[in-house]
């Protein structure tokens, strides 16, 4: 018995479908297919998945023998399948999770809101520089410690998916079919966000040449629509990460994974640097009103260091596949 007929009797025998044996091996159902009619032989780290997944020695798969037992799968990791009440579960909590984290980050970026406001007009002179500073920072605080407190609630009561569980059969088709009815909704949420971040400069340029006392207003404006456009963008991103994580794609496939603990690493260093800068510049300057800038450009950059990490991290596997 050649390792095509091994490949597909083992496949059959554990109740696997091509397309489902494929996603274990993160390659296509095309290649399974290739293997299984001896038009190609799969390359040593895929047999060495294949005989964890089967349960069998690497040996047995390439010696030209029959196999007369299947073994329990060596890899418990590949073997888990999700169910779907489970899934339905996961599904339903990230439509909360979605909800709580947009709020939580909108927190984030309404947090300088009222510094910028106290800075209307001569309310500084009439309140004086040091009540206007403390009532802003206090809202501040109160505002981000709010937000980090229903981040943490949540966190902790999140349903997880494990490393390596996904769903298959017909519990897959009803969450590829529950992803397919989100496409459109996925859309506007984003659309909704991008036309709200590219209007939100007009308040600011409107009160900047036409109203040069009421500034504050425009900026106060503008950062309400920017927490709107991010609120929108995490309930679109949650919600998306959920069918990720039950179909093993995207940031959750072997290859995101790797991604994903690389942004990680530098998410750690990134946003406590400038943390410590918004708010080294904020007491020197004494500009409340105006460092908040930094944090919608913080942002920008930050996609932009993530897409630049993310291709390097992609050729780098490709080189290393090679």
């Amino acid at each position: 018995m050649n390792i095509s007929d091994k490949i597909m009797l083992l496949r059959k025998k554990r109740g696997l479908s091509q397309e489902e044996l494929a996603d274990m091996l993160d390659v296509t159902r095309q290649s399974v297919s290739k293997w299984e009619s001896g038009q190609s032989v799969p390359d040593i780290q895929k047999i060495v998945q294949l005989s964890a997944i089967f349960g069998v020695s690497c040996d047995s798969l390439l010696k030209d023998e029959p196999i007369n037992d299947l073994a329990e799968p060596i890899s418990e990791k590949v073997a888990k399948k999700i169910d779907k009440p489970r899934a339905e579960v996961v599904l339903s909590r990230s439509k909360i999770d979605a909800l709580t984290y947009a709020i939580a980050v909108a927190l984030f970026v309404l947090s300088p809101l009222t510094l910028i406001l106290l800075n209307l007009g001569n309310l500084p002179e009439k309140l004086g520089y040091a009540v206007t500073v403390t009532v802003g920072v206090i809202s501040l605080i109160v505002l981000v410690a709010v937000g980090v407190g229903l981040v943490i609630f949540r966190y902790l009561r999140r349903e997880t998916v494990g490393d390596g569980e996904c769903v298959a059969g017909e519990v897959k088709q009803y969450v590829e079919q529950s992803k397919n009815s989100f496409v459109p909704i996925f859309t506007s949420l984003i659309i909704c966000g991008v036309t709200l971040c590219l209007v939100s400069v007009i308040p600011v340029l409107v009160c900047w040449l036409m109203f040069a006392d009421y500034l504050s207003v425009g900026i106060a404006i503008t950062d309400i629509a920017v927490a709107a456009a991010v609120a929108l963008f995490v309930v679109a991103g949650v919600r998306w990460a959920a069918y990720d994580k039950l179909l093993g794609l995207g940031s959750y496939s072997e290859e995101g994974r790797r991604m994903e603990k690389v942004s990680e690493l530098i998410g750690a260093i990134y946003w406590p640097a400038i943390v410590v800068i918004y708010l080294a510049s904020s007491f020197i300057s004494g500009k409340w009103d105006k460092t908040w800038i930094i944090w919608p450009i913080a942002a920008v950059l930050f996609a932009v260091v993530a897409a630049i990490t993310e291709v390097v991290v992609r050729l780098r596997n490709r080189d290393d596949k090679q």
